[in-house]
Parts: structure tokens; C-alpha cells; sequence
């Protein structure tokens, strides 16, 4: 396999680790110099990066206004002339699109799928046939502005200026429209991304015309999976309206009061405003109408659109606070605080007004001591963003894993990808257990971890679970998922065998060193898909044969999940010395993982999967690390960097695909500050900062972060230490710097024997 890429890996070395500059810009600031945000971090900020792309480039995020995880997500949703929506409208909003449909409330952050954007408002200068208003309303990117908490646009056609903010559980609307027009306001009850996902909505005019109260059934491409999702509704307008209405399908209803059916909506009419802007509220809710009225009120939605705006951007000041870098350039600073701001943005917070939430069995429970989220995107997530967040943000992470066992609880299982109120089901593995491992592992105690661990042993060894692992009973016996029992079994095999890593690490943390055995055992059952022949890790039937035939760059291909041979080569990283033994040992190992990259280096970036190193998908954002455990940490810096440069920038297609609830974004984050997490462990590895300082700012003690000499070139690390001790291999514990502390490395342009 080696020989057949030698030529072409030789040509692609010199593409690969050259050119690491962004064009037209030089290094901003320095040791001592300014750090960047500290006198406006929201600026640093550029909410339009990952709303462009094409095909499996999207990066599927939105541009509208929330608040830090807040439930409200305020954003315009867009589509073709012809009101046809396509894949790459996952957040809703497409940056190449050339219409807005509506403005709805609920927002998918960066999922490969199409589902939520409901109660979608819209500004117009009639009540049009409801036919009409499918195509949308044109829009340019010349009258549009977004910012934390903020997101504006002009529609030239009406001549209305739209802008919007948020609270956590409510969207605030303010429209300039032309000053001697009569304004109408549509409301639409029935609003959904994905085709046919209104099973049912409602909408009643109330208050004497002031106020909309409504619900939608939401069957999206996720929600369907569990029955749908319900969203309640109450819309304020803060003026006095001289009409309203609503309609059902096709037929408007002058002074009609209520509506039903799967196409469904109201409106207001009010007098020309003279160039006084017209505001509206938006409570929502996903308990019931009283509930979002509550909500409302509980927010302060009744503060002016400023006052909400400026709250909004004064939660984003605070939340983005957590780490401040020095140098770099200025695309480079808003690419990583863009990425910060990404991760702040879900998982969701679904605590209502007095505690209330709706759980995964669809009932309403309390948040005692906690706040209940939900939204975890597990498969994707595991990897980088609850890490990060046990880094950043301990307080959260545990509400995270509280919720988790709230959900398995309430549920009866252990969820795999909960989405708003139920589990979709997506995916394989059962990943929960990992954020339980690292949380736990990492200092965050403040959870039941016995009740965490019982429930891993559950969803690992107990058949027929719902979101358990497939095909379990096949595992249990032969090491490995059959072909025959479950499609995908390489990459289920390989999944299960790294859960069962973080199951024997939480188990040994906790003293069960009989389960720590057990599962540690279960742990090497990655090697039970390894074919020694084309040192690939392949599906095998029942009786132990190799499915055949084995493409290694067919991208799903049956046997493995989103991915290809080639990227599922390397799923093995919480055993790399065995992963390495499988190749041969580390020369062999290296060279066929550079090999890999140097293919990916070589190929353009398409809309299609990248045959090789695919970073806008998640089994193989970890292979850059790899080089550090087999002896050259150089490797790692150098391809670290290419993924940094290569895969992101300051633009909307400057993600490589979906964001996946923060995963690539958090990738990004751990990558530019110089080291990576081995989930479900206390290990991370080092790679090749960006900055020349960085600062976490965290509860237990800072983390600062030197890198002197970093730059476009100087991706080489020459010396480390870590505390005001030399750190002489390129990875270090958690302990080590779980009270905060110094980390320090000294940069050059050629590689070093540092670390080997």
C-alpha cells in the first residue's frame, strides 16, 4: 500500500506544509501587545462563517441572534426563487441563497439535517395569497449585518429594514418600515425547514387583536423520530393594530380569529408608522401557551429592542471572555473567536420560567439544582466540545451530564442524539458514556457517577435498549458486530470498543476495578476488524470472513458510518501504541499516516467527501495527533497547521462541513491554543499554537498559554514546559493543569528533535 502513494506523497509533502500564511496578511500584536477583543470582542466575531459552502462543505450554521446556548435562536431562514429549500439550508439560512421566507425561532446549529425554524414572522406591505408568500421576499448581503445578539437586513422590495434580537426564551423584533405605507405583520403558525414537517398547527388572535397564540406540531427530518416536537407561541406586538386576520391554506380570513390545519397563520395590519419602527415579541415555549406567556414575562421582553439588544451583547461580552488570545493575524483572531462564539451556542438550555422543562419522555419535569439541556449532538460532540466545555466551563459540563441522566431516568435509556424534546436516534455508539469518563475523570464531581456508571453498563451490555448499542449480543460474544447483524459493524465495532475505554476509566476512577477489567478487555476489540493483509479495519460476517469487496475510498461504503476506509484506519486513538502495533510499528505507521494526509493535501477541495483526510466530518479530526504517539510530535505540528489553514476561514464557506453542534469549531479552538483531548481520559496532545499568548480564564485557576516566536512559519515547537518544568513529551494530564498554571513553548521554523 506504501509504495503505490511514495510519488505522489513526495509532491504533496511540499503542497502540504507550505503557504501556511493567509494571503495579503501579516501577524498582528505580540507579547505585551494588545489582547485581541479586550476593547470590543464582539467585533472579532463574524457570525456568517459556516453559513456558505456547497454540497458536504456546508457548515449548516445561521447568522441570526440568541444568547449564549439559548433556547431562542432568531434567525432568517432562506430559499431559491422557486421556494425550494436543499440540503445546504440545514441552519436555515444559506449565504448563497437569494430569498428570505421568514423569520423563525427554533435553529438547528450546524446538524446535518433538516428540521426545527418554527414561528416564522415576516414584515410586508400586504396580505398577499398565501401561495405567494412561499417564494419569499429578495434580500442582498449589501443592507445585512450580524453580531452577537444581533442580526439585521433591509428588504429592498418593501423598503422594510428588519432587525432582531434575543433573550433566552424569546425573540424580539423591531421593522422601519416606509413612512407612509400601512405595515402588515405575518405570523406563521405552520413555518417548518423541512417539507411536510407541520403535522398540525393553530393560531389564535387574542387580547383584542394584540397578541398571537399558537402551536406547531413539528415532524422534521429528526423530530419525526419520536413523534414530533410541539412548539408553543405567543406573539406582542407593542403597537396598536387597526386589523388582523388569518388564513388557512389558500384562503385569507379578514377579522378571523383562529385557524388549524398544516398551512396556517395570522397578521396584523397597523396604520403607516411615519417612520417609527414597529416592534414585536416572540415568547416560545416547548411546554405549553401559558408557559411562553410566562416566559416572556420572566425574560423582560418588555424592554425596549435596545435595551435587549444591549443585553444580549453584554451576556455574548461575558461569555467570550473565557479566553482572550495575543498575535496572530486578524483573520486568524476572528476565525478562533468566531469558533468560540460557536460552541457558546448550543448544547441548548431548555430550562423555562420557574424550572420547568419538557423531558425526553414528553412529560414536564423541574430542573432542581441544574439546568436542563438538551441537544446533544453525541456522535460529533464526544470528541471536542464536551471536553472543551469540562475545560472552560465546568459548572455547565456537569449540567450537561445531569441532563443525560435526567433523560435516562425519565426515559428509560441512555440517549444517543436527544434533540429538543425526544431522541432521534441518529448515529452509533453510545457516547454519553464518554462525557460521563472525561467529565467525572477531569475533576467535575458534582453528579451522581455511580448512577452514570450503572447506566454505561446498561447501555453497553443490555440488548434491545432504544439508542443502545446494536447488535450488542453479537459484540459480547465475538468481539466485533457482525456484517451480518448490523450494517456498518466495522465502524460499530470500532465505536463500541472506545466507549468501552471510557467505561473502564470511570469504573477504575471509582474504585470497581472487577467492570474496570471487564470493559478495559473490551477495549482492544478493535482489533478483531483489523485485516493484517490490507491493514485496514474492515466488517466481517458472522463466520468471520472479510466483506467483500473492499474499496478503501468509496466513501459510505456499507461498512462504515459517514466515512471511508481511509478514515476509519486511524478510530483507535484511545489505544494508539496497539494501533501502531498493527501497522508494524512507528516507521510503517508514519508513513502510511502521512501518506493519508499527503493524499488529502494533494486532492482540491470539492463538495463531495474528501477520499482521504476528511475534516468536515468527524472519525478522523484526531489523525494529526496520532504522529505524536508514534514519536514525531514534528508531523503532528505540521499537519495541525495544514488543518487550521487549510479548513477554516474568515468567510461564510470557511468551515470544512457541518458544524455539528460546535465540533468542528471546538476543534479549531483546542488546535490554535496548542493541544488536543483523548475523550474519556485525562490525556491531551500537544500540537502547534497559533498565538503567541493566550489566556483561559477559568474558576479553579488561569491557564496561560506562551508561544514565543509563533507565526505563519513558525509552526515547529523547539523547547516546553509546563509550570516552570520542562516538558520533554508532547502530551500532558489534565491534573496538570486543572488548577490553571503556564504553559510555555518556544517556536521555530524547522522541526526539532523536541518531544521525540
Amino acid at each position: 500500500m506504501t509504495r503505490r502513494f511514495s510519488t505522489t506523497a513526495a509532491l504533496a509533502a511540499a503542497l502540504l506544509f507550505s503557504n501556511l500564511a493567509p494571503a495579503g496578511e501579516a501577524p498582528a500584536g505580540g507579547p505585551g501587545g494588545e489582547v485581541a477583543g479586550a476593547v470590543d470582542r464582539l467585533a472579532e466575531v463574524n457570525p456568517f462563517i459556516g453559513t456558505g459552502g456547497a454540497g458536504f462543505g456546508c457548515g449548516g450554521l445561521y447568522p441570526g441572534a440568541q444568547v449564549p446556548f439559548g433556547m431562542a435562536r432568531v434567525s432568517p431562514d432562506t430559499g431559491l426563487a422557486k421556494g425550494r429549500l436543499r440540503g445546504r439550508n440545514f441552519g436555515g439560512y444559506h449565504f448563497q441563497d437569494t430569498h428570505v421566507r421568514a423569520f423563525s425561532h427554533t435553529h438547528c446549529a450546524g446538524a446535518g439535517v433538516m428540521d426545527m425554524g418554527n414561528v416564522g414572522l415576516m414584515p410586508a406591505l400586504t396580505i398577499e395569497p398565501p401561495a405567494a408568500r412561499k417564494y419569499g421576499v429578495p434580500f442582498t448581503h449589501e443592507g445585512e449585518t450580524a453580531a452577537p445578539g444581533y442580526y439585521a437586513v433591509t428588504l429592498p422590495g418593501p423598503g422594510v429594514r428588519v432587525e432582531l434580537t434575543a433573550t433566552a426564551r424569546c425573540g424580539a423584533h423591531r421593522y422601519t418600515f416606509p413612512p407612509d405605507q400601512p405595515a402588515y405583520l405575518l405570523i406563521d403558525a405552520s413555518a417548518a425547514l423541512a417539507t411536510g414537517a407541520c403535522a398540525r398547527a393553530e393560531v389564535e388572535v387574542a387580547e383584542g387583536g394584540r397578541e398571537v397564540r399558537g402551536l406547531i406540531l413539528n415532524k422534521g427530518e429528526f423530530s419525526r423520530g419520536y413523534g414530533g416536537c410541539t412548539v408553543y407561541f405567543v406573539v406582542r406586538a407593542r403597537a396598536e393594530p387597526t386589523a388582523h386576520g388569518v388564513w388557512e391554506g389558500e384562503a385569507p380570513r379578514p377579522g378571523g380569529v383562529a385557524a388549524s390545519g398544516t398551512s396556517v397563520g395570522a397578521w396584523f395590519t397597523f396604520a403607516p408608522r411615519g417612520g417609527e419602527p414597529l416592534e414585536a415579541r416572540v415568547g416560545i415555549s416547548f411546554v405549553s401557551v401559558e408557559q411562553a406567556a410566562k416566559n416572556l414575562e420572566a425574560d423582560g421582553a418588555d424592554r425596549s429592542f435596545d435595551d435587549l439588544r444591549a443585553a444580549a451583547a453584554s451576556a455574548w461580552e461575558r461569555a467570550l471572555s473565557v479566553v482572550s488570545v495575543t498575535g496572530g493575524t486578524p483573520s486568524q483572531r476572528r476565525v478562533f473567536t468566531t469558533a468560540l462564539y460557536h460552541v457558546m451556542q448550543s448544547p441548548t438550555n431548555f430550562t423555562e420560567a420557574g424550572g420547568v422543562y419538557r423531558g425526553i419522555d414528553q412529560r414536564e419535569h423541574e430542573a432542581k439544582g441544574f439546568l436542563y439541556h438538551t441537544d446533544f449532538s453525541l456522535w460529533d460532540t464526544f470528541r471536542t466540545l464536551h471536553p472543551l466545555m469540562v475545560l472552560l466551563a465546568p459548572d455547565r459540563a456537569r449540567d450537561y451530564v445531569r441532563s443525560l441522566l435526567a433523560m435516562e431516568e425519565q426515559g428509560g435509556f441512555l440517549p444517543r442524539w436527544p434533540q429538543a424534546t425526544g431522541e432521534s436516534g441518529s448515529m452509533i455508539g453510545t457516547h454519553a458514556v464518554v462525557v460521563f469518563a472525561d467529565t467525572w475523570l477531569k475533576g467535575v464531581r458534582d453528579f451522581d457517577a455511580e448512577r452514570a456508571l450503572a447506566a454505561s453498563i446498561r447501555a453497553a451490555t443490555v440488548p434491545g435498549q432504544r439508542s443502545g448499542r446494536g447488535a450488542v449480543e453479537h459484540y459480547l460474544t465475538k468481539g466485533y458486530v457482525p456484517a451480518d447483524a448490523a450494517r456498518d459493524g466495522c465502524s460499530h465495532t470500532l465505536e463500541y470498543a472506545y466507549d468501552d475505554f471510557a467505561i473502564a476509566n470511570l469504573a477504575a476512577a471509582l474504585g470497581r476495578n472487577d467492570v474496570a477489567e471487564r470493559f478495559r478487555s473490551m477495549a482492544k476489540n478493535y482489533r478483531n476488524v483489523w485485516d493484517p493483509e490490507t491493514r485496514f479495519f474492515r466488517s466481517r460476517k458472522a463466520d468471520g470472513s472479510w466483506v467483500l469487496p473492499l474499496r478503501p475510498t468509496n466513501v459510505f461504503d456499507n461498512q462504515y458510518v459517514e466515512g471511508d476506509a481511509w478514515h476509519w484506519r486511524w478510530f483507535a486513538p484511545h489505544d494508539a501504541p496497539g494501533l501502531i502495533a498493527l501497522f508494524g510499528g512507528p516507521e510503517p505507521f508514519v508513513q502510511e499516516l502521512r501518506a493519508f494526509f499527503s493524499q488529502a493535501a494533494a486532492a482540491p477541495d470539492t463538495a463531495f467527501p474528501d477520499k482521504y483526510y476528511w475534516h468536515g466530518n468527524e472519525p478522523d479530526i484526531h489523525a494529526a495527533y496520532l504522529f505524536n504517539e508514534a514519536g514525531r510530535p514534528d508531523l503532528t505540528q505540521q499537519c495541525a497547521r495544514w488543518v487550521m489553514h487549510k479548513k477554516y476561514r474568515d468567510a461564510p464557506d470557511g468551515l470544512d462541513g457541518n458544524d455539528d453542534y460546535g465540533t468542528l469549531s471546538a476543534w479549531h479552538l483546542f488546535s490554535a491554543l496548542g493541544f488536543y483531548p483523548v475523550p474519556g481520559s485525562t490525556r491531551y496532545l500537544v500540537g502547534s499554537p497559533i498565538f503567541e499568548r493566550a489566556l483561559l480564564r477559568r474558576a479553579a485557576g488561569d491557564l496561560e498559554i506562551i508561544a514565543r516566536g509563533a507565526g505563519p512559519t513558525a509552526l515547529y515547537v523547539q523547547s516546553a514546559a509546563l509550570n516552570g518544568k520542562p516538558l520533554d513529551k508532547p502530551w500532558f494530564d489534565h491534573a496538570d493543569i486543572a488548577a490553571g498554571g503556564r504553559l510555555e513553548f518556544q517556536m521555530g521554523t524547522a522541526p526539532s528533535a523536541w518531544g521525540r
